[in-house]
């Protein structure tokens, strides 16, 4: 079950990251442009992103695993059960 938190946060991540983006757009399409407050912005979006989407990741391959393993112990059969 806590691979669900991990996904919510993590898609929180990459939403915050995308918002990030959209703010460093705004910077930069100002008239002057804001060229250092754009870049800062923009590179931390970026982190933000990249975070998300591993945190996506990392939640999807914990329920890839959890739903590979078997069911129940008494369904796998030995040598001595045969």
């Amino acid at each position: 079950m806590g691979f669900w938190i991990r996904e919510i946060v993590g898609w929180l991540l990459l939403l915050l990251g995308i918002y990030g983006y959209w703010i460093a757009l705004a910077f930069l399409a100002t008239q002057p442009s804001r060229l250092i407050e754009g870049a800062t912005t923009a590179f931390m979006s970026t982190m933000l992103f990249r975070g998300g989407l591993l945190l996506v990741r990392i939640s999807a391959a914990a329920r890839a695993v959890l739903q590979s393993k078997p069911k129940s112990s008494s369904s796998t059969t030995t040598k001595s059960d045969r």
